[in-house]
């Protein structure tokens, strides 16, 4: 009898082609984008991206088939990103040992660090 190995990364995306991508996903990168184009694949219509190398807060989009970056907001340019499926505005601020992404309503308050 022989014995089958199972990838959890290939497992996990077949059960998202079979259910479909969903609205909105979150990840924390490091240096490798190599899951980008399996979002894309299975029709991800929004990634919420915080990468560690730079610190970058990105919201990329799906259009024609592709993610693609709709915004970035970083230490240097701390500009809010909006996404069409999530309510509040998301920005990267300082924090005492890492940077925080600051959670802001539209209307501008309340405000949220985490």
């Amino acid at each position: 009898m022989a014995t089958q190995i199972i990838d959890p990364l290939v497992d996990e995306q077949l059960a998202q082609r079979r259910a479909g991508g969903g609205d909105h996903h979150d990840e924390v990168w490091g240096h490798s984008r190599q899951k980008l184009q399996l979002y894309s694949n299975i029709g991800v219509r929004e990634l919420l991206l915080i990468d560690r190398a730079p610190w970058a807060l990105e919201i990329c989009k799906l259009e024609r088939g592709r993610l693609r970056l709709s915004g970035r907001s970083t230490l240097e340019s701390p500009i809010p990103v909006q996404t069409n499926i999530l309510p509040p505005d998301l920005r990267l601020v300082p924090g005492a040992k890492r940077p925080l992404v600051e959670i802001a309503e539209r209307a501008g308050k309340p405000r949220w660090q985490i």
